[in-house]
C-alpha cells in the first residue's frame, strides 16, 4: 500500500496501519476473520506445548494434554483469541502454526521464484507460492513436508543456486548465496514484516542476485545504519517468541549484523545491498564469483 492512497483504502486498512504504525496495538496478536481452531496443525501446536511445559513437568505421560489445557495455553499466549463468535486464531498463531496459513490469511504465503536473466520475466524456472506453518516438526533429516519453511525454502532453491564441483579429490557443493545468510534473511523478512500490508514476502532470484522483498517499512526509528549496527526494535513480539523458542532466531535484532553480513563476505567477498522504503524492506545479495 501507497501512503499517497490512504483516503481510498478502506477503514479496516487504516485502522490497521494508524494502530500498527503508532504503536498502539501488537499487530501480530489481532484477530484473524472467518479463522478457528481447526485451522491450526494440532501436531505442531502440541510438540510446542509439550517442549515449553516438558521443563515444568506438566506434560501429561502420553505427550497429550486435555483439549481445553491446550487451548487455554494457546490463548494464554495469544495464539488464539476468544471472540464473541467464539474462537479465532490471531496473526502469530496462523501464520506460526496454519495447516495453509495464507487460506485466511493472503499475506503470510511466500513467492519463491528463479529467472534465468536480470529482470522478472515469463518462463521462469522456479515460481511458487509456499503457504505452509513456518515453525518445523521433527528432525532437520526427517520428511521434507515436516522442516521449518526457511530449510525448506533452502532445500527448494539449491539446484538453482549450487552445484557439486571438486576440490582436491573431494566432491563439494559450492554456494552461490551461503546457506545461513539465506535462512536467516528468511526468517527476518516474517518475523519483522508488517502484517497490515496485504503483499506477500518475496524471495526471488536472477543471474547475477537474490533479493529478499519484506513487506513494510522499518519499525519506527529504525534505520539501515542502525539494523546493521546491531540496533533491536522489534515489531511482532508474539512471533519473535515463537521463533525463539524454536530455535529459529539466534540473535533478536542481530541477524544481519552477526551472520548474513560476515557469511556473505565469507561466501562471496561483498556485504549485502539494503534499501528500506515506506513500502517495503530489501535485501540483495549480489552473487558469488566463479572460482
Amino acid at each position: 500500500m501507497c501512503l499517497a492512497n490512504f483516503w481510498h483504502w478502506s477503514d479496516s486498512e487504516k485502522m490497521a496501519w494508524l494502530c500498527e504504525h503508532g504503536g498502539y496495538v501488537l499487530t501480530d496478536r489481532l484477530p484473524v476473520h472467518g479463522s478457528s481452531l481447526a485451522d491450526l496443525d494440532e501436531a505442531r501446536c502440541l510438540a510446542y506445548f509439550n517442549s515449553i511445559n516438558q521443563a515444568a513437568g506438566s506434560v501429561a505421560q502420553d505427550g497429550r494434554p486435555e483439549a481445553s489445557a491446550l487451548t487455554a495455553w494457546l490463548l494464554n499466549r495469544d495464539l488464539l483469541r476468544q471472540e464473541s463468535r467464539g474462537l479465532v486464531c490471531t496473526i502469530a498463531g496462523l501464520a506460526l502454526f496454519g495447516k495453509q496459513p495464507s487460506r485466511r490469511l493472503p499475506q503470510a504465503a511466500f513467492r519463491v521464484a528463479v529467472y534465468p536473466g536480470a529482470e522478472k520475466a515469463i518462463g521462469a524456472a522456479l515460481d511458487k507460492d509456499l503457504s505452509d506453518p513456518f515453525v518445523g516438526l521433527g528432525p532437520r533429516d526427517g520428511p521434507e513436508h515436516l522442516h521449518p519453511l526457511p530449510h525448506r525454502i533452502v532445500d527448494l532453491l539449491q539446484p538453482h543456486i549450487s552445484r557439486e564441483a571438486l576440490d582436491g579429490m573431494q566432491r563439494v557443493r559450492r554456494w552461490d548465496y551461503p546457506e545461513a545468510a539465506i535462512r536467516e534473511l528468511v526468517v527476518n523478512a516474517f518475523a519483522h514484516r508488517d502484517w497490515t500490508r496485504g503483499t506477500d514476502i518475496e524471495i526471488s532470484v536472477y543471474c547475477d542476485r537474490m533479493e529478499v522483498v519484506s513487506p513494510g517499512a522499518l519499525p519506527n526509528g529504525m534505520t539501515i545504519e542502525k539494523l546493521k549496527a546491531g540496533q533491536r526494535v522489534p515489531r511482532n513480539h508474539y512471533i519473535i517468541n515463537v521463533l525463539r523458542d524454536h530455535g529459529l532466531m539466534e540473535h533478536q535484532g542481530m541477524g544481519i549484523r552477526q551472520t548474513v553480513i560476515p557469511a556473505m563476505l565469507k561466501n562471496n567477498g561483498v556485504e549485502p545491498d539494503f534499501e528500506a522504503t515506506e513500502d517495503h524492506f530489501k535485501v540483495t545479495l549480489p552473487k558469488a564469483s566463479a572460482p
